[in-house]
């Protein structure tokens, strides 16, 4: 693994995909970093290439993975191209010794995920993958009050990540099985990753229902319900939707003595409200502070990793144990019975 930075002692990230997130979000949170900056973008036409990096201020463009592999300004690839590409330019990336930040869900399905985070393993280079929302200064707060013991022990809790597709998104993700399209996949995985943060704790078993609103006659599940059991005896829902506007994202999570509810928080905007209720006392809201911008800390946070300074905010191996969750409630939706997380994750695996 190459060891240089580029002249300006700022980390060169390579973009793979111009879509939505790196549009409105990556390419902004990655330069404003004091130590990072957009040096190469990826994309499958060289013309939209050029656009994108013309529109971004973005020195290189290209349409060759091997081209941008071989550009020695870059030091990270951000990954964030349709789910079935991630296995193969994560391996490439890590092969010339690139860091790699890799959109969720980290793969398609839990192998790939597993050879990728061999594989950077192997390389000697640092896997993150782009949780984004257990940064939120929101969630954070909900994490330190249920530590603290403010609600006691967890027993319930239940997300809800609900609402409207965009049309810029109503693609791949309605339509196409092979990239990884749903909203199982694309949101809930999401939830499964806030609520093993939020509990610190891992799923043990998983049962899901799944709809099919024929939202733009897409072929894919777009709203889901899933029941998670973890391993400390909390029992958790996930509420899932592409297809129901004016919907509040929320978080609750109720204790052997109190409960908090959070909400406005689960979307990509800043804010949100968080509440506490204890016995029968009113609802006491939480002073948040300031809200720090989720997307510039993911990359802050992976930045001190490549330098050597702890691991990112959410790791290759917390990628494979939330896709876990999320295959595990496709497969139970499929069979219509309870699935284990030891029956979708390998015997003896990394993760396990």
């Amino acid at each position: 693994m190459s060891d240089t930075v580029n002249e300006s002692g700022a980390l060169g990230w390579a973009i793979i995909g111009t879509g939505w997130m790196t549009r409105t979000h990556m390419v902004r949170a990655i330069n404003k970093a004091s130590d990072s900056r957009v040096v190469a973008v990826l994309s499958s036409s060289q013309q939209r290439a050029e656009e994108f990096a013309n529109e971004h201020d973005i020195p290189n463009a290209y349409s060759s993975l091997d081209d941008l592999l071989a550009d020695p300004t870059v030091d990270v690839v951000f990954v964030s191209s349709t789910n079935e590409l991630h296995k193969p330019q994560a391996l490439a990336a890590a092969a010339a010794g690139k860091h790699v930040l890799c959109e969720k869900p980290l793969s398609t399905n839990i192998q790939d995920g597993l050879d990728i985070v061999e594989a950077c393993r192997e390389a000697g280079v640092v896997l993150g993958t782009n949780h984004y929302r257990r940064l939120k200064t929101t969630i954070q707060t909900v994490r330190r009050l249920i530590a603290e013991g403010a609600i006691g022990v967890p027993i319930l809790a239940r997300a809800t990540s609900t609402g409207w597709l965009s049309e810029e998104q109503q693609t791949w993700r309605l339509t196409s099985v092979e990239a990884g399209g749903g909203v199982v996949l694309d949101i809930g995985v999401h939830d499964a990753d806030l609520l093993r943060y939020l509990l610190d704790d891992e799923v043990e078993s998983v049962s899901a229902v799944t709809g099919h609103s024929g939202l733009l006659k897409g072929e894919l599940e777009d709203y889901a319900v899933t029941t998670l059991r973890f391993r400390n005896g909390t029992i958790a829902t996930s509420t899932v939707s592409f297809c129901t506007p004016g919907s509040i994202g929320a978080i609750e999570v109720m204790g052997s003595e109190g409960t908090i509810f959070a909400r406005d928080l689960l979307a990509d905007k800043l804010g949100g409200e968080i509440y506490v209720r204890r016995g029968g006392l009113d609802l006491e809201m939480v002073h948040i502070g300031a809200e720090e911008e989720h997307y510039a800390e993911a990359v802050r946070q992976f930045n001190e990793a490549v330098r050597g300074n702890g691991e990112p905010a959410v790791t290759g191996e917390d990628g494979v144990l939330s896709l876990a969750v999320a295959i595990a409630a496709l497969r139970s939706a499929e069979r219509g019975s309870m699935v284990r997380l030891s029956e979708v994750l390998p015997e003896n695996s990394l993760v396990a």
